[in-house]
């Protein structure tokens, strides 16, 4: 697969679609054009923001891992930014429902994370638009019940394969769950800021350590041993998994009631 040059805008950490070139059928699909998300990093920012510096790194070694594994026993050439592509990868086939990392490019002012890009918005927006609705449209209150376990099942299903990885995402909301297009039946996780490579090992720290305030987004689908204060998360400390599966659960709740 030859990824096009295109100017790759260079905001710290924040996530932009743009298209790139399909060499011949790249990742197993078809020919012509396909569309990437690209995160980018800027250092100039993290070398000056501490959180968004550890994020970066945090994010790009969960990334890669689920690259290595993605790749097998495949190597995947240093891509570099020229002028007239980006690089050259053999795409092995990542978890169907993970927005696997396609590429990592590097240059001297930011680091260039492609992605898989998923056209169809977020299970937050989708959730939103169903709020809206006349509460006759949706007597339920939320998905009916078949379509919310389909949903739920795929996302079920990424998580088991980060937690077989020994990785536990820590940031699970509808906000970081994307479908994959306008249909809105296939969904993938995203963004890996707050991931972490654990396994079985406790964590003593929170989810974005030295962050004085967490939002009540973030909040909202957070164990409750991650609201204990500071010291006391320290002293005991927790398990990444069972964090992810009680933001799961409210998730679900969430996608079967639309009300967080």
């Amino acid at each position: 697969m030859v990824f096009k040059a295109y100017k790759l805008d260079d905001s710290g950490g924040r996530t932009s679609s743009i298209p790139h070139g399909d060499g011949g059928g790249g990742g197993g699909g078809g020919g012509g054009p396909l569309a990437v998300a690209v995160k980018t990093y800027d250092s100039a920012r993290c070398a000056k923001f501490g959180d968004l510096a550890r994020s970066r790194e945090i994010e790009i070694a969960v990334l890669r891992r689920l690259r290595e594994h993605q790749l097998g026993d495949a190597q995947l050439g240093n891509a570099q930014l020229g002028d007239a592509q980006l690089g050259n990868a053999q795409l092995g086939d990542g978890h169907p429902h993970i927005a696997n990392m396609l590429a990592e490019i590097s240059t001297g002012s930011a680091t260039h994370l492609i992605l898989e890009y998923c056209a169809g918005g977020s299970l937050d927006f989708a959730l939103a638009r169903l709020r809206n609705k006349p509460r006759a449209e949706h007597s339920a209150g939320g998905y009916p019940e078949d379509e919310a376990a389909a949903l739920l099942y795929q996302v079920t299903s990424g998580l088991a394969h980060l937690h077989r990885l020994a990785i536990a995402h820590r940031d699970l909301k509808p906000s970081n769950l994307l479908f994959v297009d306008a249909q809105r039946t296939r969904i993938k996780i995203c963004d890996f800021g707050c991931a972490v490579v654990c396994g079985n090992r406790r964590l003593r720290e929170r989810v974005i350590p030295g962050a004085r305030y967490q939002s009540p987004e973030v909040i909202r689908y957070q164990a409750p041993e991650l609201c204990r204060p500071l010291p006391n998360l320290a002293e005991t400390g927790y398990l990444g998994p069972p964090v992810d599966l009680w933001a799961l659960g409210a998730v679900a709740l969430e996608v079967l009631e639309t009300a967080p």
